[in-house]
């Protein structure tokens, strides 16, 4: 009985470390179309200390796939000198999220991996960040600021840092619960359903004894 559980808090236990924010996208915010094609494609190095992402995927609560989310950022072991990535928020199908809804971002990174994370969202210009841009609308990019939090007793050959960021586009903007909690709640509810159906004939049996 112990190992089945063992088994499914196994993946938790790896990407134990987590960091979460949470932004609601401004009513007066002029969502910029879908310029998907004209995307750099993986982690492009912007100077020495910022990388860019400029296509990740938006998770909802009828896609939450965590296979696409993960990724080696890269990071200098030997200065360990803050690094700086920033994700855009893409409008996919121009119907990925609109004014109001809340975006809820949620990074893990493995519990052995001695790191700093900080998240936060900002807007900016397009040719800030790409000069060669054929428009120079205002996006909504994720910053993600990380930083190695340990002393190497002998060099490390490593150069990356794997990470699982999960942005997504909670289902209620009313009632901001994170997509992964819906599982439980609806377990918890079917509990709930369960015992008030079992609750009066507990109470016959009580009464007949």
């Amino acid at each position: 009985m112990i190992l089945p559980i063992l088994l499914l808090f196994a993946p938790l236990t790896v990407w134990a470390n987590t960091e979460t924010c949470m932004f609601k996208i401004p009513y007066y915010y002029n969502i910029p179309v879908d310029t998907e094609s004209q995307n750099r494609p993986g982690i492009a190095q912007l100077n020495e200390s910022t990388y860019v992402i400029d296509s990740h995927p938006i998770l909802d609560i009828n896609n939450y796939q965590l296979s696409e989310s993960s990724l080696k950022l890269p990071y200098d072991y030997s200065s360990k000198d803050p690094r700086r990535l920033l994700v855009k928020l893409n409008n996919y199908g121009n119907d990925t999220y609109d004014a109001n809804d809340v975006i809820n971002v949620k990074l893990c990174w493995p519990a052995t991996s001695p790191f700093s994370f900080q998240l936060d969202h900002h807007f900016v210009l397009t040719r800030e960040l790409n000069p060669e841009a054929a428009t120079n609308q205002m996006d909504i990019y994720v910053e993600v600021i990380y930083s190695a939090d340990f002393y190497a007793v002998k060099p490390i050959e490593e150069n990356t840092v794997p990470v699982i960021l999960a942005i997504s586009k909670l289902p209620n903007r009313f009632v901001p619960i994170p997509i992964e909690l819906y599982d439980y709640i609806l377990y918890a509810m079917d509990l709930l359903i369960f015992a008030v159906t079992l609750l009066p004939i507990a109470q016959r049996y009580i009464r007949s004894i």
